[in-house]
Formats: C-alpha cells, structure tokens, sequence
C-alpha cells in the first residue's frame, strides 16, 4: 500500500475506532508477518474489546505490531 492509501484506512479506522485501535489495524495491514487469519481474528477481538470499552486491548499474534 502507498502512504496515501494508508492515510485513507486510517481515516475511516478513526471514524470508528481510538487512535490506539486505528494505528494498530494499519500497522497490521502492513505487517508481513501477519497472516490472514491472524488478522482477521484479531480485527474480531478488537471489535469486542472496543465496544467492551476495553482500552489498548492487543489480540492475540499481534503483540509485535
């Protein structure tokens, strides 16, 4: 992704999401090591802990993003 694209995910991340969440879901996007179903698990549990009010919650495999 260029740097333009990642500014608009994270523009629409932040309608949604803390900054906290926002940049961590697009560091995730960028982060090689993530596969997949990794991330689709952790965008799952960041949906829940957001809506928990759970603040700087970090899923699971994603402790290095």
């Amino acid at each position: 992704m260029t740097t333009r694209e990642i500014n608009k995910v994270h523009s629409a991340l932040m309608r949604e999401h803390s900054i906290f969440y926002a940049d961590m879901i697009c560091r995730a996007i960028q982060d090689n090591t993530i596969n997949e179903e990794t991330f689709v698990n952790g965008i799952e549990e960041i949906y829940l802990a957001y809506q928990e009010d759970k603040d700087e919650y970090i899923p699971e495999g994603w402790e290095y993003v």
